[in-house]
């Protein structure tokens, strides 16, 4: 890295040169040398989110800008399309409007991905959205047993799809990113910016640790406002199957039945980053004791992630 870093020609005109070397880039030498402290990523990432970013480092700038009541990025569109098919699936209707039939079958492939919808179907995402939209077409209604009345055969093409998201997304579908994908895209918007040169990023990506127990901490216990008025909540939690990995949950209530998805993933060594009150206990590949996370969590002076008493 340069020894000064200081914005160059083609850098970009909303930053201010003062503002970039004396306060961006002293944050972002910190990061890359592992002196770590909250208080930095929060204000790159805050930085960032207003300079048209990758859109995991916009989405946790959002968070970082405004926690309570998110109603936009990645991770917000994903908890509104899972909750949509929550919605058609899980509830008691005689009937179901088609309109919310529509919303949920397509959201589930929107969730599942280009190479996901290669796998299941042989399809691209364009040709598998065609043809969705074809089979949507041909619905008549939908019982109250998640029958669906046809108004015409679908092809063998239109079934293929059809039959692949018309019931309830994956668990694994709905993970917007993890603490790798943050990390790498950081550095990207930070070279971007003119903060640091592209030799730098992997400076940057020796910290995808703490990067990714930042957001952790940034996304727990946040609320996601959805488009029928309800709230939907994120937490953190040890991931029941990994250990040293840290999920981040949608819980969605309905009809008193509390769901769960996770929709950030971050691997960290626990020794290092986790407090020992928050530790799980497991037997050889299975958590079998479950510490309570359901309380607030900061990251203290030693960057550790611990409970708010």
């Amino acid at each position: 890295m340069r020894d000064r870093l200081r914005p160059v020609r083609g850098a970009s005109l909303s930053a201010v040169p003062n503002e970039i070397e004396l306060d961006i880039c002293p944050r972002t030498r910190r990061l890359m040398k592992g002196d770590l402290r909250p208080n930095d990523l929060d204000r790159l990432f805050g930085w960032l989110r207003h300079r048209r970013p990758l859109e995991t480092v916009e989405d946790l700038g959002h968070f970082c800008g405004h926690k309570d009541d998110r109603n936009r990025g990645i991770i917000w569109r994903r908890v509104v399309l899972c909750c949509h098919a929550w919605g058609l699936y899980l509830t008691d209707k005689d009937t179901y409007e088609l309109e919310a039939v529509e919303r949920a079958i397509t959201g589930n492939l929107i969730l599942a991905g280009s190479s996901e919808i290669r796998r299941l179907t042989g399809f691209t995402k364009n040709e598998a959205t065609g043809l969705l939209k074809s089979a949507i077409s041909k619905i008549q209604s939908v019982d109250r047993r998640h029958n669906f009345i046809l108004r015409e055969p679908l092809t063998p093409e239109e079934w293929s799809v059809f039959t692949q998201f018309k019931t309830l997304p994956h668990d694994d579908s709905l993970l917007a990113f993890d603490h790798c994908r943050l990390t790498q895209q950081l550095a990207e918007c930070l070279v971007a910016e003119k903060v640091i040169d592209e030799s730098d990023i992997p400076k940057v990506l020796a910290q995808a640790e703490f990067v990714g127990l930042f957001a952790v901490y940034k996304m727990h216990n946040c609320k996601c406002l959805l488009t029928d008025n309800t709230v939907a909540v994120l937490k953190a939690y040890p991931n029941f199957n990994m250990p040293n990995v840290i999920d981040v949950k949608l819980f969605y209530d309905i009809k008193g039945i509390t769901l769960m998805r996770p929709v950030f993933q971050c691997s960290c060594d626990f020794e290092r980053f986790v407090d020992r009150t928050l530790w799980p206990l497991y037997h050889g590949n299975s958590m079998f004791g479950m510490p309570d996370w359901d309380v607030g969590l900061e990251i203290d002076q030693e960057c550790k992630l611990v409970r708010i008493e």
